[in-house]
Parts: C-alpha cells; sequence; structure tokens
C-alpha cells in the first residue's frame, strides 16, 4: 500500500480486496475506494502507526467469530507503543464487528460503524488501554458500544441505533469511563449494571449521560429503558422509564416526538419535549448534521438541533 518513503496515499476509485496491516505514518484519501476481506481484519494498526484516513469504505464479510474477523483492528502488539488513528467521512461496514481497539488511540468524525451481528458480537468495543473520541457518528446495529478495561470513550452528537445485545446500547465495565453527550439512542435498552458511574473528580468510571435522548419503541419494549446504577442522567429524555434514575434534569416516560423514526429521520417535531430542554449552562457544539446549537437560545436534547 506504501513504501518507506511514501506517506500519503490517494486510492482510485473501485474495490480493493484487503488483509492490510499499517506501522507507519500515513495519509489515505479514499473517497469511493473500498477495502474488502472475506476473512480475517480488513486493516490493523499497530504499534507506530499514525494513520489518518479520509473517505474511506471498509468491509469485513466474515461470518467467522470475533475479534479474529474486525473491520479495523488497533492495538499494541508489544505493549509499549499506542498506535493513533484518525477517521474522516468513513464507512466501515463489519458483518461481526466494525471496529476493535486495545491500547490505541483514535478519533473519528462524520464516519459510521454497520454491523448485520446481535447479541454475539459488539458493533465497537474498547479494551485496556484505549482512549477515542466520536463526533457526528452513526453506530448502526449489532451488539452494542462498549468501552472495557481502563479506556476512555466519549461520543458527542452521534446516533446509537438499534443494538440488540443483551447488555444493552452501550456500557462501561470492569473501571472503563464512558461519556454520551448530545447524542440519541434509538430502540435499544440500557443495562448499566450495579457499581456506581463516577462522572466527575480525580475518579472517572462507568457511564455518564447528559443532553441526549435515548428512546426505544421496539416491539416487547421493555416499561424501563434503563435498569441499573452504573450510569448516570443528566438533562436527558429516557422513553419508556417509569423509575427514577442517577441523575438530574431529566424527562422519565415522555414521547420524544421523533419526525420518521420508522424510516431513520431522529429528528424533533417542533412540539417535541427534547427542544430547548438542554443544560442552560452548555454552548458552542455542533448537531449530526453540523448546525450550530442552540438555534433558539437553548440548545436541544439528542443528536439534532432543532432550526426554527
Amino acid at each position: 500500500m506504501a513504501n518507506a518513503a511514501r506517506q500519503v496515499v490517494k486510492l482510485a476509485a473501485g474495490v480493493y480486496p484487503a488483509n492490510l496491516v499499517v506501522t507507519k505514518r500515513l495519509l489515505v484519501h479514499g473517497f469511493g475506494a473500498t477495502l474488502t476481506a472475506g476473512q480475517g481484519h480488513t486493516l490493523v494498526v499497530q504499534d507506530t502507526a499514525r494513520l489518518r484516513i479520509l473517505g474511506l469504505t471498509i468491509v469485513n464479510s466474515s461470518e467467522g467469530p470475533t475479534p479474529n474477523n474486525v473491520g479495523i483492528f488497533c492495538l499494541s502488539s508489544t505493549g509499549t507503543e499506542t498506535p493513533m488513528i484518525e477517521l474522516e467521512d468513513v464507512v466501515v461496514d463489519g458483518r461481526r464487528q466494525p471496529f476493535h481497539m486495545n491500547q490505541c488511540t483514535a478519533k473519528v468524525v462524520r464516519s459510521s460503524f454497520l454491523s448485520l451481528a446481535t447479541s454475539d458480537s459488539y458493533t465497537f468495543v474498547a479494551g485496556d488501554g484505549a482512549t477515542v473520541s466520536f463526533d457526528r457518528v452513526l453506530f448502526q446495529g449489532g451488539g452494542g458500544v462498549f468501552g472495557l478495561g481502563s479506556s476512555t470513550v466519549q461520543i458527542t452528537n452521534s446516533i446509537i441505533d438499534r443494538q440488540s445485545g443483551p447488555d444493552g446500547a452501550i456500557g462501561a465495565g470492569y473501571g472503563s469511563f464512558m461519556k454520551l453527550s448530545f447524542s440519541t439512542v434509538i430502540d435499544s435498552v440500557l443495562n448499566c449494571g450495579t457499581t456506581v458511574a463516577s462522572c466527575t473528580g480525580a475518579t472517572l468510571a462507568g457511564l455518564c449521560v447528559d443532553n441526549s435522548l435515548i428512546a426505544n419503541s421496539a416491539n416487547g419494549a421493555p416499561a424501563n429503558t434503563v435498569t441499573g446504577t452504573n450510569c448516570e442522567f443528566n438533562y436527558s429524555l429516557i422513553f419508556p422509564q417509569v423509575t427514577t434514575v442517577p441523575g438530574a434534569n431529566n424527562k422519565l416516560g415522555m414521547q420524544p416526538r421523533l419526525k420518521d423514526p420508522g424510516n431513520g429521520n431522529y429528528r424533533l417535531l417542533v412540539d417535541s419535549p427534547a427542544v430547548d430542554a438542554a443544560d442552560p449552562a452548555t454552548t458552542g457544539t455542533t448537531d449530526f448534521d453540523g448546525t450550530s446549537r442552540p438555534q433558539n437560545g437553548r440548545s436541544d436534547l439528542g443528536a439534532f438541533e432543532l432550526v426554527p
């Protein structure tokens, strides 16, 4: 893909069979191009890699078990280096698992992670030593978005859509920290476990949610979308929800009033209780569509800001 002297690769439009390993500094322009693998990882980023990818589609069509068949796998093979990866306008379609990280640093913007798997494989996993930020990202299908071990995951202005694993749509386990802000979770539950989230101070752990919209209208949805205590919610709407949740200033059990959720349009109607309901102290963010917040003096809950 690139020799030692070349640090920029521009792929022509087309489909490229690939089981690639990157261990160097590299910028890939991939608009119109697809990397695909039927067995093994499509792209491995490891050790001394500093990889930035723009506009590429990455496919892993294997039915085999994860973590042996992943769209992108970022890791340190020695435990001494920490590879880095940046994704912008990238689509990762992993039939089993699109993205897995261990001891890796990542920044992801305007990208999508798609999975056909259910309870037997996660859509995204951050393992020990992983640090990642997602902004304006779609996670669709699969068994959940999870942080494990000593990982730190921050998700903003994003959509987590129809995660069907038994642990729920998103969660933090074994001392990991996950922060979800201005995001929309659709047709999934959140099973938060029995420990207590720590969202401020020197020690951060658990799942901390703010200014978000969580709605489960799937057939057979339980009365409580959120269960357990290892999550904290502030300025968020949760539907359906009949019991209290840790946190404050939440809207529980209120219909979110979305434009066309059956067809994937999770934008707000003008009479949605999520409109102008975000923390009034928050300013300067940008929604999933790139619209600046706030539009009407106070920001809205969820991934989308209503434009008057």
